[in-house]
């Protein structure tokens, strides 16, 4: 669809008319009815949410730890001690 306009000298001049605004809703619904895009949708939402939530998820620092510590065997093992992590 374009819009045209006749200038002075005779010439028309075409002009690609402005696309309506949709909004997001539309794109949304769209993905929604596909059966991928709805998988795909679902995938990115679960993402974020548990972005969103890794502090609750995850709350230890995995910078603090002590291999020494976990490397340590069990208690039934040579070398275990009662205090196994």
């Amino acid at each position: 669809m374009s819009a045209t306009t006749e200038t002075q000298t005779g010439v028309t001049d075409c002009q690609p008319a402005a696309a309506p605004h949709r909004g997001w809703r539309v794109p949304v619904r769209q993905l929604w009815k596909s059966k991928t895009g709805s998988l795909g949708l679902l995938i990115i939402i679960g993402a974020m949410l548990m972005s969103l939530s890794a502090d609750w998820l995850a709350p230890y620092d995995p910078v603090q730890t002590n291999a020494a510590k976990r490397l340590t065997p069990p208690m039934w093992l040579e070398g275990g001690r009662l205090s196994f992590p």
